[in-house]
């Protein structure tokens, strides 16, 4: 599979009831850093018919014109962004809580703290792209996407791959379901999960790697798996270390633990390489795991 490559954030349009000079000229300064154009538009001074034409915003291919992102605290500018697809979020204020605003996904209260990355990565989940999450000397770690999976199933048909972990459906359409609904309430709600690793190089998709939250336990967990002709070459030992930093640095999550089965040499010897604690055995599904913990 060829690289993803991102459709860029390339323009953030704000339509506003009223404004903080303040507030806007400073969003305007970060975005013009990463070249990104702020055009603001505050309504007490229009009409909002006049800004739905002059904006053509009741033409759906202007709308969801590539690389835009609205901003704005109007329902009835909200309503016909929606209706056209548009990539919108929805500025909150005391006069518009008790609006109809089904549909919306994102908001805010305030431009106070919004800035490019922010804006940036809710544009990417809006038009469905992948969050790059980190970068190794070899390789990319990222979201999966639903172009994915044909991959993994290539990765998990060696049964020295899948041993010691849970395999896919049988029926792609199941997984493919499964992968929609984890990009959805996993990522959209955690902001983290099992991510794709791909090698930088080539934009291959090699592996898999991540953090996943377990109720009732501290921290998140750390799990991986390596395709097999990227075994013995230290892949597993570079990204895990970059998750751990990353988990820790952006985050904010400072204890990690890996459930290895009791047979899994391999794991076993991964994680005490990472310098993981033993911490005890745990039966789950008539199988015995061991418990690594590690701060972080």
């Amino acid at each position: 599979m060829e690289m993803i490559r991102e459709s860029k954030l390339t323009e953030v349009i704000l339509i506003i009831e009223e404004m903080c000079e303040t507030e806007l000229k400073a969003l305007e300064q970060n975005l013009g850093h990463y070249h990104v154009a702020l055009q603001s538009v505050l309504l007490s001074e229009y009409d909002v018919d006049e800004v739905l034409k002059n904006l053509s915003l009741l033409n759906e291919s202007a709308c969801k014109k590539q690389g835009t992102l609205y901003i704005s605290d109007n329902e009835f500018i909200i309503q016909q962004l929606l209706e056209n697809d548009a990539n919108v979020i929805l500025f909150l204020r005391e006069y518009n809580r008790e609006g109809s605003f089904l549909g919306v996904t994102y908001a805010i209260e305030s431009l106070a703290g919004v800035d490019y990355d922010y804006l940036y990565h809710v544009y990417l989940r809006l038009t469905g792209q992948p969050w790059r999450i980190l970068t190794t000397k070899r390789c990319v770690v990222r979201e999966i996407t639903l172009e994915d999976v044909p991959t993994l199933y290539e990765i998990y048909a060696d049964p020295e791959v899948v041993q010691y972990t849970e395999n896919l459906y049988e029926d792609i359409d199941e997984e493919l379901q499964y992968t929609k609904d984890y990009i959805e309430k996993v990522y959209g709600f955690y902001g983290y999960g099992m991510w794709i690793i791909e090698e930088k190089q080539t934009g291959k998709v090699i592996g898999r790697a991540g953090l996943e939250y377990k109720e009732g336990r501290e921290g998140a967990e750390l799990g991986f798996l390596i395709a097999k002709p990227f075994w013995r070459m230290g892949i597993a030992t570079e990204v895990v270390d970059a998750i751990l930093k990353y988990a820790r640095d952006e985050l904010d999550i400072f204890h990690i633990y890996a459930l290895v089965e009791k047979e899994n040499e391999k794991s076993i010897a991964f994680c005490e390489k990472m310098r993981f604690d033993f911490v005890e055995e745990e039966r789950q599904l008539h199988k015995t795991y061991l418990i690594f913990e590690k701060d972080i």
